[in-house]
């Protein structure tokens, strides 16, 4: 085997360990922040949890749940008066579902190219245009 035809399977070897490893990083993104899986098979756990939470008593919950007597809040910088703000959140929120679309479209993209560009075999393509040049200018 030359050097031509082992650099062909190495490149060969490249765009398939390529392809392979963008696909499967990207549905296992995809599954670690999909949050319809997060939960659905979590949901009984975090109740759980909230509940030995609350039990749980200790003496810095005390001191938080003292009332302080402070007569208005301030800034640390000499405010007058606080506005109180209310944060409000989007109706619906970001999934990130459509960047991991983006990276299986693209991931499958790269792969098909891949495969064209290896059916068609570059070299013999290359070549074949090089003798349609040279006979053409010997005409």
């Amino acid at each position: 085997m030359n050097s031509t035809q082992q650099a062909q399977k190495g490149f060969k070897t490249f765009l398939l360990t390529l392809s392979i490893s963008l696909i499967i990083f990207s549905v296992i993104y995809y599954v670690l922040t999909n949050p319809s899986f997060n939960k659905s098979g979590l949901s009984a756990d975090i109740e759980d949890e909230q509940a030995v939470l609350i039990e749980e008593e200790t003496v810095f919950g005390e001191l938080a749940s003292q009332k302080m007597d402070v007569p208005q809040r301030a800034v640390l910088a000499g405010a007058d008066e606080t506005e109180e703000t209310t944060q409000g959140t989007a109706a619906v929120p970001d999934s990130g579902t459509f960047e991991v679309t983006v990276g299986l479209i693209l991931s499958g993209i790269t792969f098909l190219t891949g495969l064209y560009v290896i059916m068609r075999d570059p070299r013999k393509m290359a070549l074949i245009g090089f003798e349609r040049r040279i006979f053409k200018d010997l005409d």
